[in-house]
């Protein structure tokens, strides 16, 4: 079965609320199903994923996450959790824990994780990322995992 939707994890200027939920509604109406947030812009979903989004952008995704449901479309996050391969021990994982819930508290129905722009070249680097994945997985609400 083909579902649409789109992945809003472009490079350059992100949209502004009201832009970004237009585009929503439009997509909507011709059948889109979901909608994922992943700007590269947002910091706090890339280099800064280990720090929750300030109050007032919380605010303006969980606002944007019910006008999702509102509509009929499935609100997701991608997030890229930068170099976290690198270590995820105890440190790594309680953060990682504490982004997944504020994520959740928002009203994330489903998260993407990208491995993106990032190295390579490193030994065992996908059973790494495979261990992250599996391990979000056992702690997330969102009903779907996208990778």
């Amino acid at each position: 079965m083909t579902e649409l939707g789109i992945i809003e994890g472009y490079y350059g200027t992100p949209w502004t609320w009201e832009e970004r939920t237009v585009e929503m509604q439009a997509l909507a109406a011709a059948g889109y199903t979901f909608f994922l947030y992943a700007p590269k812009a947002d910091a706090f979903l890339r280099k800064r994923w280990h720090d929750i989004h300030p109050e007032a952008e919380l605010a303006a995704l969980g606002g944007f996450a019910k006008a999702c449901k509102s509509a009929g479309v499935r609100f997701g996050v991608g997030l890229s959790p930068f170099e976290i391969y690198r270590d995820f021990g105890p440190t790594a994982k309680e953060t990682l824990t504490r982004k997944l819930a504020s994520l959740d508290e928002i009203g994330v129905q489903q998260l993407g994780i990208f491995f993106d722009d990032m190295r390579g070249d490193l030994p065992d680097l996908a059973l790494r990322q495979v261990e992250i994945l599996h391990w979000i997985g056992k702690r997330t609400g969102a009903e779907k995992l996208i990778v």
